[in-house]
């Protein structure tokens, strides 16, 4: 019994021996990772706000006008577009906009599809269903 008891104290001392020795050496380890920070230190850190409202007479107007129809043909879509066109630009002729101050910024003529898929086959087909024109003018005035 007096064996069995100096058995248990030694296993208890060498418990108590490791648990401290752990300890000790993951202390300096979490030491270590508190010290060491992702970002630098802000005491350099210089921080400045402001806010300011600036106003001005404006010296230059930039307008864009445009017009896009589509029709059956390539020719119908243009006549109706360059008739719309001509509409907008003698208008704006008329609050005193000169020719100088009016240009073409695009102008573009496509066809127009109409995508199905067949029944019968399974298969995606496209039929032409018109043209599209689309007519854009810039103005710039002072």
């Amino acid at each position: 019994m007096k064996h069995s008891k100096q058995i248990f104290t030694a296993v208890i001392a060498v418990l108590v021996v490791s648990v401290t020795m752990g300890a000790i050496s993951v202390a300096p380890n979490a030491v270590a990772q508190e010290e060491v920070t992702p970002f630098p230190s802000r005491e350099k850190v210089i921080s400045v706000t402001g806010n300011a409202i600036s106003s001005v007479k404006p010296n230059l107007a930039n307008i864009s006008f445009g017009v896009e129809i589509q029709e059956k043909t390539a020719k119908d879509a243009l006549d109706a577009n360059s008739e719309l066109m001509n509409k907008v630009i003698t208008t704006i002729k008329q609050v005193g906009i000169t020719d100088s101050e009016i240009s073409t910024s695009q102008f573009n003529i496509y066809p127009v599809y109409d995508r199905y898929q067949d029944k019968e086959t399974g298969r995606y087909t496209q039929e032409l269903i018109g043209y599209r024109v689309n007519n854009i003018i810039n103005v710039e005035t002072t």
